[in-house]
């Protein structure tokens, strides 16, 4: 699996809307409608829409 990156302020926005803790988790891969987040701790995946 790809090492996710520190989301950007609109990611973290992004992450926010969804009700997640923006800190707690990554971007793996920013697509034009949605997000592939993994969790630092755990490693869980998650998409959500952008």
């Amino acid at each position: 699996m790809k090492s996710g990156k520190k989301p950007t302020r609109a990611q973290m926005e992004a992450i926010s809307y969804a009700g997640l803790s923006a800190d707690k988790w990554l971007v793996v891969k920013n697509l034009s409608d949605e997000l592939h987040l993994t969790h630092r701790e755990t490693g869980q995946v998650k998409v959500i829409a952008n």
